[in-house]
């Protein structure tokens, strides 16, 4: 629905994950809903939008930046074994659960 961009919030000094979304077409509105969606999630798996702007092309919301590689990168590296692939499956489902009882459904 957007890009994802690692970026400096110099005010606060720290890395975030800056998205920004068209506009264009209902991308924009699902991205504001999705921070407020997300405003109400209070679990150690789930991010919280960390600040949310607009100007007339884009919306851009600053998320937490979590270091790391994906779980495909991990696997192919061999830094992750089937037992740990199904823990991380396990921890996702467990935060997709708890955004479910709090009405919220992932695209």
């Amino acid at each position: 629905m957007g890009q994802v961009y690692r970026a400096r919030d110099t005010r606060l000094d720290r890395d975030v994950a800056l998205k920004v979304v068209a506009l264009e077409g209902k991308a924009g509105s699902r991205a504001e809903r999705e921070v407020e969606a997300g405003a109400r999630l209070r679990h150690p798996r789930c991010l919280r939008a960390l600040s949310l702007a607009r100007d007339e092309r884009h919306v851009y919301v600053a998320y937490p930046y979590v270091a790391g590689t994906t779980l495909r990168e991990a696997f192919r590296a061999g830094e992750l074994d089937v037992e740990g692939a199904v823990e991380a499956a396990a921890q996702v489902l467990d935060a997709l659960a708890h955004a479910h009882r709090k009405g919220i459904v992932h695209r």
